[in-house]
């Protein structure tokens, strides 16, 4: 049986791009509900982090968190934000990996609880796979936080101090905020250039 991410695959580029900014027409349209649906939906979460876009996942969770409050999409966008390295390095673990970050959690909504019983299905067709005995290492709910980005960014560096991120995008601009209280540091606007890599320090890489 083919995932959601493999039958997407074969879209053409501009539809696979409809379907995925869904959560902010939805949010736009305030469609709340169906918002909710589609950001605590597993197999929508796995498709978008296997089409290369978790951090814009995490965005798309940030952007409607600042919107409006919907405990569902705080955890999981908590759940995908603590289970990023092994998302990022490898995009297939992210059932399996959001999967054994939510089931720890007590509060979790019955809507929610339900789509990890659908992930616990799928995950058994595919084969063999790690079911966590206990709680993964990492916070569980105390001094997590979330703020949104001040500007849409699809390039993000975190500072070797862990203390500042750097949000930049192709139209020229950089936001730098401090990761303790989310708060701008500084902003910086090149004119002519289009950013391809940043750092949450004094240096921004660009290219013309």
């Amino acid at each position: 049986m083919s995932t959601l991410a493999e039958k997407l695959s074969k879209l053409q580029s501009e539809e696979r791009r409809y379907f995925f900014q869904s959560p902010f027409h939805l949010m736009m349209a305030q469609r709340w509900e169906r918002l909710e649906q589609i950001l605590t939906d597993i197999e929508f979460i796995e498709a978008k982090c296997s089409a290369g876009d978790p951090y814009n996942m995490l965005e798309d969770c940030n952007r409607s968190l600042a919107c409006k409050t919907i405990p569902a999409v705080a955890a999981f966008r908590q759940a995908l934000s603590l289970a990023l390295p092994a998302v990022v390095s490898r995009p297939e673990w992210t059932m399996q990996s959001l999967y054994n970050r939510l089931k720890w959690i007590e509060n979790l909504d019955p809507r929610s609880r339900k789509q990890l019983r659908k992930a616990e299905q799928e995950l058994h067709k595919r084969g063999m796979w790690i079911s966590t005995e206990g709680p993964m290492p990492g916070p569980t709910g105390e001094g997590v936080f979330s703020f949104p980005f001040s500007i849409p960014s699809g390039i993000q560096s975190v500072s070797a101090e862990k203390n500042s991120i750097a949000i930049g995008n192709f139209s020229g601009k950089v936001v730098i905020h401090d990761i303790a209280t989310g708060k701008e540091v500084k902003k910086v606007s090149l004119e002519k250039q289009r950013i391809v890599g940043a750092l949450a320090t004094n240096m921004v890489h660009t290219s013309e």
